[in-house]
């Protein structure tokens, strides 16, 4: 496996969705709007990242904004 294949892999939004909305079933809870609506948005955004730049690595892209925002948290 290359890096490039791990990296278009790993990114996988639809399996975690699957998993959170099977777990929401399986004990009868109920998701809040915002948070489908997120899944929503990341699906659609994985679905177009991957068409247009099927290596991007959006995950080290974002490490700096997540960084940037977890310092000012503290």
């Amino acid at each position: 496996m290359t890096v490039a294949t791990w990296i278009q892999d790993s990114l996988q939004v639809a399996p975690f969705a699957a998993q959170i909305f099977d777990i929401e079933r399986r004990f009868g809870l109920c998701g809040s709007i915002n948070f489908t609506m997120a899944i929503l948005s990341l699906l659609v955004f994985e679905g177009i990242a991957k068409q247009l730049y099927p290596f991007l690595d959006f995950q080290a892209g974002a490490k700096p904004f997540l960084f940037q925002a977890l310092a000012q948290r503290q």
